[in-house]
């Protein structure tokens, strides 16, 4: 039983039924080392292994490019390298290209207000900014 999943997600320029197509030749003919078909749903999903760890990929059409999606199970960190040469591999060959994550950053501006030194009014002791000329309790002078 595999207990470790890792995800990749890759953009190939050409239509689903391609990708789909030239994938399932390529891990047919066993060019694609260890990797092996086990099912799938024509132009939608595949079921593949390495050796016994499964490996999902689904495929969505967007305007003449396809999104894949990969998910691939395995034990150990050594065993999820070996998936995913194989699975580098076959990107490479399909022509397909990472796809990037871009998270948006907020553009909001946290402004803190400056520290207001106070003293006591010399006349009535309520604290006043230091820099204020008169009382606004009892309109003393400060200074």
């Amino acid at each position: 039983m595999s207990r470790y999943s890792f995800d990749l997600k890759w953009v190939v320029n050409r239509p689903v039924t391609q990708t789909f197509s030239l994938i399932d030749q390529l891990i047919k003919s066993g060019e694609i080392k260890k990797l092996k078909m086990k099912e799938y749903i024509q132009y939608t999903y595949m079921l593949a292994k390495y050796r016994d760890r499964e490996i999902q990929i689904g495929f969505e059409n967007k305007a003449g490019y396809t999104t894949v999606s990969v998910k691939a199970f395995y034990k150990n960190p050594k065993e999820r390298s070996k998936i995913e040469f194989a699975l580098n591999e076959l990107k490479w060959r399909i022509g397909g290209s990472d796809v990037t994550i871009t998270i948006p950053v907020s553009k909001e501006v946290i402004i803190k207000e400056k520290e207001i030194i106070k003293r006591p009014c010399p006349y009535c002791g309520t604290l006043i900014p230091i820099e204020a000329e008169r009382c606004p309790h009892c309109g003393g002078k400060s200074h």
